[in-house]
Formats: C-alpha cells, structure tokens, sequence
C-alpha cells in the first residue's frame, strides 16, 4: 500500500486492532519524501473489500489517503495476474531494507525484525545465520567476521575508486597545463626571435619602424 506521508504510518498493532484484519502477521513499511510505502502479510484469507474499507476509514480517521503511483495501484495484492514483487512499493521496500535505510521499518509476528515471508527471502545472510546459529557455535562468528571483513574490503575498493577518478583528474589537468606551458614556451621563443631580428635592423630601418604616421600613431606597434 502507499499513501501520502502526512497522516503518519499505518503499524502492525493498528490492523491487529481490526476484527478482519487480526490475522496480520508481517508489517514493513518505509517512506521517502511525500509517500509512505506499507507491506503487510496475513495469515488468513483477507478481503480487498476489507482492506479497501479499513483505507476508507484510515481516511476520515486520520488523513490517510491512498497514493496512486503512476502505472501502479495504492491498494495492490498478489494474485495470478499479478506478481506484488514488481510493484515499485514493494521495490522501494526492499531497497531500504538492504541497504539499512533508518526509514524503514518491520515487524513480524508483534515483535521487531524480519523472521520469515518475501523480505526474509530477500535477505540471504540472516538466513544463513539463522542456520549456522542453530548448528554450530563457532561457524556463526566466523561468518559475523567475514561479514565485517567483506564490508571492510568493499568500503576500501569504493575508496580506490574514488582515488582513480581523482587521479585521472589530476592527471588531466597536469597535462592541459603542460601544453599551455609548452605554448607560452613557444611565445616566448617567438619574441625572442623577433627582438634579436629588431637588434640587428640598422638605425635607418629602426628609425622609419619607429616613425609616427600623420595623426601621431607609430607605424609599428
């Protein structure tokens, strides 16, 4: 579901208090600027006329109005014809979800966190610690450790990176102004040739170069 931020988010003990709707079992949301994004997960079989009549109320209740992205609807459920995996809510959702975004926000079962359903899925190493936790002390830090050991090299190779580009700056403009030095080295050869030829002009020559024309301006400049 979406729905615009300014009437506050919709959380797991607000449709439990529903009487159709208390078979929830998952509650996810995220928001951005303007549009909260909610997954919720139920148990039990809920109606869209259930769903749409708890919006309806939400509505009046607390100015929580349904958001309609454009190609996507605010209400979206999974169904044969549809795959909620590929409605951007469901995306955005996920995406703060990986990536720790401070915005998101989850619960399962009434308590904090994600223990099953499609973003415990989407999360293939907390489901690999849930393995290793069961099955074996020791694995279970050994991963933990090469966790931090992957996040560590990952930040290393983003900061190489960034020195490369850095770099091939700097590199650029050394070599721009390289050939702006060999420019104005070649001036200045020029002006040198020119006044060693003006040296060697006899005094007749230098005095007509020298000469103003009839409104006072030197004939050479």
């Amino acid at each position: 579901m979406t729905h615009g931020i300014s009437g506050g988010f919709l959380s797991y003990d607000t449709f439990k208090a529903e009487k159709d709707l208390q078979s929830i079992d998952e509650c996810h949301y995220t928001h951005d600027a303007a549009i909260v994004y909610t997954y919720v997960h139920f148990s039990a079989h809920v109606s869209m006329k259930a769903i749409t009549s708890f919006m309806d109320r939400m509505k009046t209740e607390r100015n929580i109005i349904p958001f309609e992205i454009c190609g996507y609807a605010s209400i979206a459920t999974w169904t044969p014809e549809a795959d909620l995996t590929d409605h951007i809510g469901f995306k955005v959702l996920i995406s703060h979800f990986q990536t720790n975004n401070p915005a998101f926000s989850s619960c399962t079962d009434g308590q904090p966190g994600i223990t099953k359903g499609l973003f415990w899925k989407y999360d293939s190493m907390s489901r690999l610690k849930d393995v290793l936790s069961r099955r074996s002390k020791n694995l279970l830090p050994f991963l933990e450790q090469v966790e931090r050991e992957n996040l560590t090299n990952k930040t290393m190779a983003e900061t190489i990176e960034l020195m490369k580009e850095q770099l091939a700056e700097y590199q650029t403009q050394n070599q721009r102004c390289r050939e702006r030095m060999e420019e104005l080295a070649r001036y200045k050869f020029t002006c040198h040739v020119l006044k060693s030829r003006i040296r060697k002009l006899d005094q007749k020559t230098q005095e007509m170069l020298l000469k103003e024309d009839h409104i006072g301006r030197p004939l050479v400049l």
